[in-house]
């Protein structure tokens, strides 16, 4: 049987009010292309979406806007942190360096959750084929 999640249908209307609808309207379809992800809320290419993130899911049209906008400035810090380790930096440096500021930014969407904080140490791991040890 298929798993369905709160994508499948991207025809939500205002009086939707299932859990997610605010990320199935047309507008946060729009906002979702525009930020370079997947209508469902994934990534595309190396690029990590709002729900890869596992940052909250937005409940109304308000909160959609700062969900695309933490998961692109995850990303920016996901791509920082590798330079860092590139130039010679530390892992754990490097993340915390690049992730901080954007986790904080961020919060109210869940950016410094325990879940996105995971998410990213395992793309910087994989990313760069570090560890960071624990």
């Amino acid at each position: 049987m298929a798993q369905l999640n709160m994508f499948d249908s991207v025809d939500a209307n205002e009086n939707d009010r299932s859990y997610g609808w605010a990320a199935r309207t047309p507008k946060a379809q729009d906002l979702l292309r525009a930020g370079g992800f997947g209508l469902d809320g994934s990534g595309v290419g190396s690029d990590l979406g709002p729900e890869d993130w596992q940052i909250y899911t937005p409940q109304t049209p308000a909160d959609v806007f700062p969900w695309v906008e933490a998961a692109i400035g995850l990303n920016d810090a996901l791509n920082k942190a590798v330079e860092l380790v590139e130039r010679g930096h530390d892992i754990e440096t490097a993340f915390w360096d690049a992730f901080n500021p954007v986790m904080e930014k961020h919060a109210k969407t869940g950016a410094g959750d325990t879940e996105p904080r995971n998410v990213g140490m395992d793309a910087l791991e994989a990313r760069t084929g570090l560890s960071f040890g624990w």
